[in-house]
């Protein structure tokens, strides 16, 4: 994946000024800065449309745009600053190297992952922190909760991003760098938010973990070291037990890394169950 540029700050060339509330109705609106306070829809109650319009190096910082609804807008290189979208809609939209630096969403339709193209992982880690968490708020406020989810995956994912350009730059470089290897692997579970993900994980722990107390059963297992055989199903039903910690007492562990493998198994299968559990109650509850 080609890494972007980053974020534009100002509008290059500068662009034509104006105080137009509305919008133009060209299908191709090209160095425009919108300077209005407020651009609100025409229809009264009811939302303006604006439809199948590409907008590139435009400015609408520091507007409040109030009572649109978008379809197959594209924003280019557009500059949305300390803007604020009231009571809008987006559907099939898109942002490309656009900053929206302090922009705040009130009472929003719109799907995080319109933002996708938009901000550098490396060189705008604060921006799409910045931008997801205000996404996650908006979604919470209008109970959107695949919007919600949506928004709290990618704002966790956007703040290890940050810990590790924190790395980089040498500022507390042991909790940055544990918080992102640790987020990584929560990343790999879907945060307890994504129940597939999460289950398809479980799943590839047992089956790493049941591959290993297979080959290593007679270093693991007591008894296994006076047997002459330990099939693979035997292995997948200790690896269960283990991680559940039903232990029916059929197995003795080996003292020392016997005892302290399955001490490890025993933990991660704590913590994973109790992530299906949370994802869950969040599926019930939405």
């Amino acid at each position: 994946m080609t890494e972007r540029s980053g974020a534009p700050f100002k509008l290059d060339p500068p662009g034509t000024d104006t105080n137009k509330t509305n919008f133009y109705s060209e299908s191709r609106n090209t160095d425009i800065l919108f300077k209005p306070d407020e651009m609100k829809s025409n229809c009264g109650l009811s939302r303006e449309e604006v439809r199948n319009r590409h907008f590139e190096t435009c400015s609408f910082s520091k507007t409040r745009l109030s009572g649109f609804n978008f379809r197959n807008c594209t924003f280019e290189r557009c500059l949305f600053q300390s803007t604020h979208f009231v009571d809008c809609e987006f559907h099939d939209c898109s942002f490309i190297n656009c900053n929206l630096n302090k922009a705040k969403f009130t009472d929003v339709y719109i799907d995080p992952g319109f933002f996708d193209e938009c901000y550098s992982r490396k060189k705008d880690t604060n921006l799409g922190t910045w931008l997801y968490h205000e996404l996650l708020r908006n979604s919470q406020d209008v109970h959107q909760p695949q919007f919600r989810d949506k928004a709290h995956i990618k704002f966790k994912r956007w703040k290890r991003y940050y810990k590790k350009y924190q790395v980089t730059q040498k500022v507390d470089v042991i909790s940055n760098a544990l918080y992102v290897v640790f987020d990584k692997l929560f990343d790999c579970a879907g945060y307890g938010i994504t129940l597939w993900r999460l289950l398809i994980c479980i799943c590839a722990i047992i089956f790493i973990f049941s591959n290993i107390n297979y080959f290593f059963h007679s270093d693991l297992i007591m008894e296994c070291s006076k047997k002459e055989s330990f099939s693979y199903l035997e292995s997948i039903y200790f690896t269960t037990i283990s991680m559940t910690t039903v232990g029916y007492g059929d197995y003795t562990l080996c003292k020392g890394f016997g005892a302290f493998w399955a001490s490890t198994q025993g933990v991660l299968g704590v913590l994973s169950f109790a992530l299906v559990a949370a994802a869950i109650y969040n599926r019930i509850r939405s």
